[in-house]
C-alpha cells in the first residue's frame, strides 16, 4: 500500500492548519474581548489563547527547521532532524504552553462559578421579594374583603 502523502508534506500540513486555527481563534477573541472585558472572563482567556500561541510558534520554529536546507550533519536531511524536535526548548515551550491553558481555564471557572454564585443570589433575593409582594398583595385583598 503507497502513502498518497509523505510524513514531510502532513507535518507541514497539519501545522498550517495549527496556525491558521490559532490566527481565527485570536481573532475571533479579539472581535468580542470588550465582551470578556466586561464579563471578567479576559484574563483567563488571555492566558489560555498565551499558551495555545506558544505552541503554536513551538511548531512554527519546528516547521522553519524542516525547512531549512542546511544539514546539521553529514548524513542528515531536513526529514530525520523532525525527529530531534522534542530537545528541551520544545519540552519546556510544551510544558509553559500547557500550564497557560491549565491556568486560563482554572481563571475561567473561578470566574464563571462567581458569576453563577451572583446570579443564584439574585434569584434568591428575587424570589423573595415575589414572595413578599404576593404577601402585601393578599393582605390588601383581605382587607378590601373585609371594608366591604
Amino acid at each position: 500500500m503507497q502513502a498518497y502523502f509523505s510524513t514531510f508534506q502532513v507535518t507541514i500540513a497539519l501545522d498550517a492548519a495549527l496556525l491558521a486555527i490559532t490566527v481565527a481563534a485570536t481573532y475571533y477573541t479579539l472581535q468580542v474581548w470588550a465582551g470578556l472585558r466586561i464579563s471578567g472572563t479576559a484574563l483567563g482567556v488571555a492566558l489560555i489563547l498565551a499558551g495555545v500561541w506558544l505552541h503554536t510558534v513551538m511548531h512554527v520554529f519546528g516547521v522553519a527547521d524542516l525547512l531549512d536546507p542546511r544539514p546539521s550533519g553529514a548524513t542528515e536531511t531536513p526529514i530525520f532532524r523532525q525527529h530531534n524536535l522534542p530537545s528541551l526548548k520544545s519540552w519546556v515551550a510544551s510544558t509553559g504552553s500547557v500550564a497557560l491553558v491549565a491556568i486560563g481555564l482554572l481563571a475561567l471557572m473561578r470566574n464563571v462559578l462567581q458569576q453563577f454564585r451572583t446570579q443564584s443570589q439574585l434569584l434568591a433575593d428575587a424570589e423573595q421579594r415575589e414572595r413578599r409582594l404576593q404577601n402585601a398583595a393578599d393582605m390588601a385583598k383581605l382587607g378590601f374583603y373585609i371594608y366591604d
